[in-house]
């Protein structure tokens, strides 16, 4: 079983309650009903002294640690014990409080960077790699088989949104509405090496990627291009570059026109071309564009190029 976030809040706010109210009901049966035994537990939690008033001293007192303060026991000889049963009451309540809330609650904890626990029964929002920050079963569930949700107003902390043309969540909401655009824009994407003392090392050197990121334009096409550079310590080398992060290498993409990738391709299908194949064709489109540009193209590594 898994609880909801809101029920896992509830338990815990409940649990020190509960306990306060029971070990405040207990310590008071013992003041009323069984004051020795409640003195003596004092004492062996506090070193703390309580000295009845009898007859040759009508003195009720309490020794702290040496310091004996005494109050009359017919005025207000009630508040020594009372400032006991506080004390004893908020130590024990504590004590008890730690020791049930890990035995209870531990076995329903989630934690913020674990597995999500239960996709049937919670909603989790997960990161790229498959954990969850945030699981809430009581959230409101949206089933696109339902029908359509237009006009239907709902309240929610948490909305997945920028999720592309396919969206789940725009068709469960809008499932009558396609809000994309055919912009005709096409391209070619790829990944870039880079080693120490490398040709792409010196044009990171030289040119705007040492800040991070350049973008160079010219009517019809635009060419961006950013750098993911790690630390020699960081990096694995051993594992693949087409889908490793922890391998250093500038990321470009290069749009333009569909129209103009076809037209270069002639007959051949630009979506069938070889990496190297996209690599000319990308040089062929930034004609006229800096030489660095043309560099980082024909360094990238073919089996990314899309």
């Amino acid at each position: 079983m898994t609880w909801s976030h809101q029920g896992y809040a509830a338990v815990g706010l409940s649990i020190p309650f509960g306990l306060g109210v029971v070990v405040s009901a207990v310590l008071f049966y013992l003041i009323r009903w069984r004051p020795r035994t409640f003195y003596r537990m004092i004492e062996a939690m506090f070193s703390i002294k309580h000295y009845e008033a009898t007859l040759s001293d009508d003195r009720e007192f309490i020794d702290i640690y040496g310091v004996q303060i005494g109050l009359p026991a017919s005025t207000l000889g009630f508040l020594p014990p009372l400032a006991l049963l506080i004390m004893a009451t908020a130590v024990l309540t504590a004590t008890f409080v730690l020791f049930f809330s890990e035995l209870i609650l531990i076995s329903y904890y989630v934690s913020p960077n674990s597995k999500c626990p239960s996709d049937d029964e919670m909603d989790c929002y997960t990161t790229i790699n498959g954990t969850y920050f945030f699981c809430n079963s009581s959230d409101t569930r949206i089933d696109a088989s339902l029908g359509s949700l237009d006009e239907r107003e709902i309240e929610g902390d948490f909305l997945v949104a920028a999720d592309g043309g396919n969206s789940a969540v725009r068709r469960q909401f809008f499932p009558n509405h396609d809000p994309r655009i055919i912009t005709c824009v096409s391209g070619v994407i790829a990944k870039v090496p880079v080693t120490p003392e490398s040709e792409v090392e010196r044009i990171i050197q030289r040119t705007p990627l040492r800040n991070g990121m350049v973008t160079v334009a010219k009517p019809g096409q635009t060419f961006f291009a950013a750098r993911h550079i790690l630390r020699s310590d960081q990096e694995r080398l051993d594992e693949d570059f087409l889908w490793s992060n922890y391998r250093s290498y500038i990321y470009w993409v290069l749009n333009t026109s569909l129209a103009d990738v076809r037209s270069i391709a002639q007959e051949q299908s630009p979506y069938k071309l070889t990496g190297d194949q996209l690599f000319d064709h990308a040089c062929d489109l930034v004609h006229g564009f800096h030489p660095d540009v043309h560099s980082l193209i024909r360094q990238s590594d073919p089996a990314s190029a899309v």
